[in-house]
This record gives C-alpha cells, structure tokens and sequence, in this order.
C-alpha cells in the first residue's frame, strides 16, 4: 500500500499518519495503573483478575464496587467492570467468579461512568480511546478463530469481536465510527473458568 501511494506522487499527511499512527502518550496521573492481557489472562499491575478469579481478589484490590449492574460489579471511577456468567449478583463477592470483564475507555451509559485511567496491552495490541480497530488488528498477536483476519465485525452494530481456540476466549469492542473508521470505546473480555 505504500508503494501505491509513492507511485501516485507525494501521499498526503493524512494517508501517512493512517500507515504510521501512533498511540497517545501515557497518561501522567495514573501511571500504575496497568492491565495486560497476555495467552488469555488478564492482569491488573501483576495480579491475575480474569477469568476464573474470585470477585474478592478485586475488592482486594480496588476496594468495593461503585455499584451492581446486572451480572456486572462496577469501579465507575476507575472505568473496569467484572461479571460472573452463571452466578447471581445477589452472591456475597467472596463465593462469585470472575468470568468477564469490562474495560471503559469512554464513559458510557453502558458499563462505567468513568474510563480507565492507566495502559492496556492486549494480546500484544496497544487499547486506548479511539484507536482504530485495524491498528489493533495489526498488533494483536492471537489468532482469531473462523478467519485469516483478525477482528470481525458482529452482527451487533458497531461491535467487532474476536475468539480465540486455545485458550477459549472472547474480545469484544464495542467502537464509534468516526471518519469512516472503527474507534474503540470499550473492550468486554470474557473466558470460561479452567478445572
């Protein structure tokens, strides 16, 4: 592709920085607070916490949720959110699982009224406020099952999810389009419990 746009003369600001975009810069205030995704495993500045940890590893480290909603407890300040698939919100936190979890980084009346402060690497892929879902693609190191591409588009408008076989997971983004492209929102990252 960059050859094509060199032969038709001088390419345009914009087509380079849609070949070589860049992610933002790390945000100053919150600079701890790290979530990677890694072979299926997330985990908050080291920690394990999704999927098949108890919720009281959360409460452990983020304190109580802001509130419940649904199948979801949510840190609205910090813009995460964990659920357990099979098992009532109405269980005390130290008997529930985590088998799901939401990651914010625009607040929405969805999930989180607040976004995630700190950095997330998923799978390889940098995740931020608006980053566009083929530059993930580009950067995601884990293969999408039922295509050579990376995340598809769901029959869910506005949603691009992505399951992997081994280990069994799911990645979904709910995104805007802005300028005729994908942009990120949020990220809802889910597995069953192992054993």
């Amino acid at each position: 592709m960059l050859l094509s746009l060199f032969s038709l003369g001088m390419p345009s600001c914009k087509a380079l920085k849609s070949i070589f975009e860049e992610p933002p810069p790390l945000p100053d205030k919150h600079p701890t607070h790290d979530l990677v995704i890694e072979q299926g495993v997330a985990r908050f500045n080291g920690t394990p916490i999704a999927p098949g940890v108890p919720l009281s590893r959360w409460v452990e480290l983020l304190g109580e949720p802001d509130r419940v909603a649904g199948q979801y407890h949510l840190w609205d300040r910090i813009g995460l959110g964990a659920a357990s698939i099979d098992q009532s919100s109405d269980e005390k936190p130290t008997k529930l699982m985590v088998d799901c979890m939401v990651v914010v980084y625009r607040p929405s009346e969805t999930f989180t009224r607040g976004a995630f402060p700190g950095r997330t690497l998923m799978e390889g892929a940098a995740l931020y406020d608006g980053v566009h879902v083929g530059f993930v693609n580009r950067q995601c190191q884990r293969k999408c099952e039922g295509t050579g591409l990376g995340l598809i588009q769901s029959a869910l408008p506005g949603s691009y999810v992505c399951r992997t076989e081994e280990p069994r997971r799911t990645y979904e983004f709910r995104v805007d389009i802005e300028e005729s492209s994908a942009k990120v929102r949020w990220l809802n990252f889910c597995g069953p419990r192992e054993g």
